[in-house]
């Protein structure tokens, strides 16, 4: 009975734990390298280019002939559509 009980776990781990961990690592490496030139894309739909970046926050312009910007939380980035270039 016990081996079936730790079959279960191991199996619960690589199906389920193992995966999310992968993801947070990809979405953490994907908020850590979006920098100013970037278009992104937040998770409530918005699109604009990063003019700034500032610790946890970044200022996006969402439209370009007004100049309008907002200012978001970098973890309300879901994208990056396209990387400025270097």
């Amino acid at each position: 009975m016990l081996i079936y009980v730790v079959g279960v776990v191991i199996l619960l781990y690589f199906l389920t734990i193992l995966p999310g961990k992968r993801k947070n690592k990809k979405t953490r490496q994907m908020h850590d390298s979006v920098k100013a030139g970037d278009t992104i894309s937040t998770i409530g739909g918005i699109i604009g280019t990063v003019t700034e970046r500032d610790g946890d926050t970044v200022v996006i312009r969402t439209d370009e002939t007004t100049g309008t910007t907002m200012r978001i939380v970098i973890f309300a980035v879901q994208s990056v559509i396209e990387q400025a270039d270097a």
